[in-house]
């Protein structure tokens, strides 16, 4: 809650898995304000309605508390961006509200203490509700973090690489820096930010091999595709990683022709084998299945923050990207005898829907 009390929702920013609403106002298809204020707390409000590629959003602006943002309303639907990646959601629907409930002023700046959270999804496996509230004991404006100790020179080991997120003026524009430990102090490397970049994969990345073992015993090894696409699919039984699931059984039913092209494993984030394999049995599953664990080495090298997360890879072992389009260009290059048809097809970043 402590992301959407400060203006960040479930955009494409690698990092964190959340992009600002700045970000995502500039981004948008079309934002429309609404003719006459509206009240939320006691207080009138302007009102914006956006449609962006992440979904449909309804921002309340409190021009009487600093002109935070006083309710965001968020409706996600099929084809819709989650995270980064675009699959279809089937008819499946997700809506999210956070309101804030209280404003405190602290040396004449208006910041949120206090927000509701409230979410509803309508999924294959069922409606669920939410409901969070979230509160900030505390708020100190530029800090002096060493006259209050928040670091205890023993608190970090020497040398150790440190991320330093930087809060922003407003609601927008979150910083992050990347560094080193040194002498109790945080220390900008443009080493570590550099390494930090390839430590997040991306479109046009070459990836590593991995090898993992099935449920059902089997070895699968990613390099010994090579030559097919291959989607990884991060998920985590019982979570919100189910939503679309019936979407994506129709669409990899439906690749049925391009079977000897296209090779797809779900990766489970789940410690344990039995949720995953009750998970298999209750949506009759026929593709690979393997347990990673919560820890997985894996999903920290794709930047995996949160679940369902989709990476598609290429026939030459590079991420490509998830819309339809892109992979099924792919595909097509691949049925009519890839390279002996010509050279591998360009894909860009997605530029129409999944589905």
């Amino acid at each position: 809650m402590e992301l959407q009390m400060r203006g960040y929702y479930s955009t494409a920013a690698r990092q964190i898995g959340a992009g600002s609403l700045e970000a995502l106002l500039l981004d948008a298809r079309s934002v429309e304000p609404r003719g006459e204020l509206e009240k939320i707390g006691g207080s009138a409000c302007y009102v914006l309605d956006a449609d962006t590629e992440y979904g449909k959003y309804v921002l309340w602006i409190d021009p009487v508390h600093g002109y935070n943002v006083a309710r965001v309303e968020e409706t996600k639907r099929n084809g819709d961006l989650y995270g980064q990646y675009r699959l279809p959601w089937s008819g499946n629907e997700k809506k999210t509200s956070v309101q804030t409930t209280r404003f405190q002023q602290t040396d004449y700046v208006w910041v949120p203490t206090e927000c509701e959270f409230r979410g509803e999804s309508k999924s294959g496996n069922g409606p669920t509700k939410t409901l969070i509230r979230h509160k900030r004991v505390e708020v100190i404006l530029n800090p002096d973090f060493e006259a209050l100790a928040s670091f205890l020179p023993d608190d970090v080991q020497e040398g150790a690489r440190a991320e330093l997120h930087t809060a922003p003026d407003g609601p927008f524009g979150d910083k992050t820096d990347w560094g080193v430990w040194k002498n109790g102090r945080f220390v900008p490397s443009a080493e570590e930010r550099e390494a930090a970049a390839r430590r997040y994969a991306k479109a046009g990345d070459l990836v590593d091999d991995l090898t993992v073992k099935t449920l059902d015993g089997k070895r699968f090894r990613l390099y010994d595709h090579r030559g097919k696409v291959v989607l990884l699919h991060f998920l985590a039984p019982g979570s919100d990683s189910t939503v679309g699931l019936p979407g994506l059984k129709k669409w990899y039913d439906g690749l049925e022709d391009y079977r000897e092209h296209f090779v797809m494993i779900s990766l489970s984030l789940d410690d344990r084998e039995a949720p995953v394999r009750r998970h298999v049995k209750k949506h009759s599953l026929r593709w690979p299945h393997a347990c990673v664990g919560s820890n997985s080495s894996i999903a920290a090298d794709y930047g995996v923050t949160g679940v369902p997360e989709f990476i598609f890879i290429g026939p030459d072992g590079k991420i490509i990207p998830s819309d339809e389009t892109s992979v099924m260009t792919i595909l097509k290059w691949l049925q009519a005898g890839g390279i002996r048809s010509g050279p591998q097809p360009q894909v860009r970043v997605p530029t129409t829907r999944f589905g």
